[in-house]
């Protein structure tokens, strides 16, 4: 006689194992801390010992798109993924106490706030020993307190950093600061209008703003405020690292530091606040790949879509995150129309405004720019050794690395590993590969992260979902396997 199935007993959920691949997210993070090592000492410029460092970052994020681990308890993925998070945010850390916070600032400059504030982070990450089952009031209080610390301290080392250092010699911050002035000023920004010295050779001047309309339009609303343009970095860093912790929050327990770790491995990266004090465009990006990680995991497929769009057009080769849009539920086309339209969106007050200037700004500009052989790439170290490689090589690079991220459809988390990696290889055999490049690269693998939380969520968390939720947010997407 058969026993009734109410008589049954259930298998233990701890006991099911989880088809993912359980190393990703540490091979991640540690390819993370290992290119952020390297720009730490070198600030993104070439440095031939240091090549095999980049090289090595890379391969380990290589390694975790390709490996198949052994199905895995979730719990055990997680706490893995959570000690790694918790090794590199420690890391980065304690190695910015040991590094100049900018590169430009006054002799003047205080550097004591720098250095409290520094060790403040260090506390910060330490505070998270505080076991997450802990239930006690005190314990409640600590996770909300540094909570908010994760987002105040950066803000305040930003704005201290903006201060010590208000005129950084760098070509980048004088077309931003022109460009913003002429476009409240109603004069035209593209074809010619903005002039500085090229600190790189200081023997030419640039007349172009090569950088596209978002850049243009960020920046501006910053300047009208402030009358600094680097303020829309600052805030850029900290939406999209809000953005990233919302989307990693939703998947863990509440007590799990997980997410704030997470955050700080952005927003102390060694080389975070020098990136924002030359100016560079990167941190602009920010918000729009924390919106697209946090609506891609709700299925909010038009949110993502946009969310895209705007990321692709922040910069030129930001184009090669289209490919993502093959994460988007629904049809395909839809989601990469819904992208390129908002992206083109962009562009299209500026190409009616001065449509050759656009044209010679953004395009012939990038195109007649020399190769530098100060960059921290491959092709820069065979330059160096007297053999001149192709320029062509990091694009071919990217688009066998997109074929092959593709090709192994294991989810989104893997899809947007793969991304990141074909910036990597995109910069390191390309023309010109510095530090902000890199910069944007390692905070791509950081959402490649939060992504693969959903998919090692606990089974019994997983069955408590609600109808039509799993499918929405983690089976939409048409690449997961």
């Amino acid at each position: 006689m058969n026993p009734s199935p109410s008589l049954v007993p259930p298998p233990p959920p701890s006991s099911e194992p989880l088809p993912m691949e359980g190393w990703l997210a540490p091979l991640a993070l540690a390819g993370h801390a290992l290119l952020g090592f390297a720009l730490g000492r070198t600030r993104g410029l070439y440095r031939s010992d240091f090549i095999i460092v980049v090289a090595g970052a890379l391969l380990l994020w290589l390694v975790g798109l390709l490996a198949v681990s052994r199905p895995g308890q979730a719990a055990v993925v997680r706490n893995r993924t959570r000690a790694w998070a918790w090794g590199v945010a420690a890391f980065f850390t304690v190695y910015n106490l040991a590094l100049p916070p900018g590169h430009n600032m006054v002799p003047e400059a205080d550097l004591r706030p720098f250095s409290f504030l520094g060790g403040l982070a260090v506390l910060l990450v330490g505070s998270c020993a505080v076991p997450a089952a802990s239930s006690s009031r005190f314990a409640w209080f600590l996770r909300s307190a540094r909570t908010v610390g994760f987002f105040v301290l950066p803000l305040a080392l930003g704005l201290e950093l903006i201060a010590a250092s208000p005129k950084p010699l760098i070509d980048v911050w004088e077309l931003h600061q022109q460009g913003a002035h002429a476009l409240l000023s109603g004069q035209p920004v593209y074809g010619g209008a903005l002039h500085a010295i090229d600190t790189h050779t200081f023997a030419r001047t640039i007349d172009s703003y090569a950088y596209p309309p978002l850049n243009l339009l960020l920046t501006t609303a910053a300047y009208a405020l402030t009358g600094e343009t680097r303020h829309a970095q600052l805030a850029c860093i900290l939406v999209g690292a809000f953005l990233l912790w919302r989307a990693a929050r939703r998947e863990v327990e509440p007590g799990d530091p997980l997410p704030e770790l997470l955050v700080a491995c952005l927003v102390f990266h060694p080389r975070a606040l020098f990136t924002l004090e030359q100016a560079w465009g990167e941190p602009l990006a920010l918000p729009f790949l924390g919106a697209f990680v946090y609506f891609l995991g709700r299925g909010r497929g038009t949110a993502a879509a946009v969310a895209l769009g705007l990321l692709c057009a922040t910069k030129q080769h930001f184009v090669l995150y289209l490919p993502l849009a093959l994460l988007l539920p629904g049809p395909r086309w839809r989601g990469a129309a819904i992208a390129v339209g908002t992206a083109a969106a962009t562009f299209v007050p500026f190409l009616v405004w001065t449509p050759e200037g656009l044209w010679k700004d953004l395009v012939v500009h990038h195109l007649t720019n020399p190769f530098r052989p100060d960059s921290l790439s491959l092709l820069a170290w065979f330059a160096h050794q007297g053999v001149s490689l192709p320029g062509w090589l990091g694009f071919a690079g990217a688009l066998a690395l997109w074929v092959l991220t593709l090709a192994r459809r294991r989810g989104p988390e893997t899809v947007v590993l793969g991304s990141a990696l074909v910036f990597g290889v995109f910069f390191f055999l390309g023309r010109q590969a510095f530090c902000n490049y890199y910069y944007q690269a390692g905070a791509t693998v950081l959402a490649a992260v939060v992504l693969s939380l959903r998919k090692n969520r606990p089974v019994e968390e997983a069955r408590a979902s609600p109808p039509g939720e799993e499918s929405s947010a983690a089976g939409a997407p048409p690449l997961a396997a």
